[in-house]
């Protein structure tokens, strides 16, 4: 049974234009593989500051690479019986580059007498994180009961926390409070390949967040800012970004990973 559009984009242009401008669901009309129509909260999603920037642009780049396989046939088959496409979740490719996660649902139209598609996109991305996330949590406390020694745990919890961001560069550090120590039981990096097993306590990022007991995203703007309070020194070889994320036991900081 052939699916007929509810209205058409050439119809009533004035009216279709007022309806979606003021909506706060990103929406955007496709024909021929381009977009032809963004509303604002849709150049906002795709990191644009006016819809100029985006119109006529190819669906190749909006879509993220290795979703091709999947959105494309999907579109080609829907087209020609002019049938809706229901929410289905996917990444979308940002004009600086980054990645969104969205779920997108399509409504056959018309765009100047031609096939075309208004999509209604919904950024998903925080619940997506948040989702794994919590699979990461699950996954680090199947870790703790399961692992037969401390050092498969500490290969297990970097392997997952590896799942969640760019982890090459890890380390677990225990802290010492009587000998005012740290060791370091877990350690694999790119640069510095071998960690003394102890150090005494001094003034890094490690020590900064063993005082502190809170985490620490630490980007090179950060690291100025910290060096010129004296709060840290630099130590080791310099990362372009450090996270670091104290290890806590019955409210007292053990540690830092």
């Amino acid at each position: 049974m052939e699916y007929r559009p509810i209205f058409s984009v050439d119809e009533s242009v004035e009216n279709y234009r007022q309806l979606v401008d003021h909506s706060p669901d990103d929406i955007a009309v496709h024909c021929n593989g381009k977009l032809v129509f963004v509303n604002p909260a849709a150049v906002a999603l795709l990191g644009a500051n006016e819809p100029a920037e985006l119109i006529g642009k190819s669906l190749n780049d909006i879509v993220y690479p290795d979703d091709h396989e999947t959105v494309f046939p999907r579109i080609k088959e829907a087209i020609p019986r002019s049938t809706p496409l229901l929410y289905v979740e996917g990444r979308f490719v940002r004009l600086d580059g980054s990645i969104v996660m969205v779920e997108v649902a399509s409504m056959p139209t018309t765009f100047r007498g031609k096939p075309a598609y208004q999509v209604v996109v919904r950024d998903i991305t925080d619940r997506k994180q948040a989702e794994v996330l919590q699979e990461a949590i699950y996954k680090v406390s199947q870790a703790t009961y399961n692992a037969r020694s401390l050092e498969q745990l500490y290969l297990a919890v970097h392997k997952i926390i590896g799942t969640v961001m760019p982890a090459d560069n890890f380390y677990i550090a225990l802290y010492d409070e009587i000998n005012q120590t740290i060791s370091f039981p877990y350690t694999v990096d790119e640069v510095d390949k071998e960690y003394p097993s102890v150090l005494p306590l001094a003034k890094g990022m490690t020590e900064y967040v063993l005082r502190s007991g809170q985490p620490l995203f630490c980007d090179q703007a950060t690291l100025k800012r910290l060096l010129k309070r004296g709060e840290i020194e630099r130590l080791g070889t310099p990362s372009l970004i450090w996270l670091g994320v104290p290890l806590v036991v019955d409210e007292k900081t053990i540690g830092v990973m």
